[in-house]
């Protein structure tokens, strides 16, 4: 729940989830906005996930996240 890759389901998984808290720093202090909408819709393929059944998701979040991240620094292309 804390999206640190470390949930319940976490020990069912063949690769271990990532630590999502980290997205931005692991991005140069950016949010890298663009790349999450894009996996979350399934218009970037993330070879781990296995089929892209539930892309629905993805309208939801781009709906949420501009009111979100509005006073965060983000990227929108990458």
């Amino acid at each position: 729940m804390e999206g640190k890759g470390d949930g319940m389901l976490r020990g069912y998984l063949t690769k271990s989830p990532s630590d999502l808290t980290t997205l931005s720093k692991r991005n140069g202090g950016v949010f890298p906005y663009q790349h999450v909408t894009e996996v979350i819709d399934g218009a970037k393929s993330v070879s781990t996930h296995g089929s892209r059944d539930m892309p629905v998701w993805g309208s939801d979040y781009v709906a949420k996240a501009g009111q979100e991240f509005q006073d965060w620094p983000y990227q929108l292309d990458a």
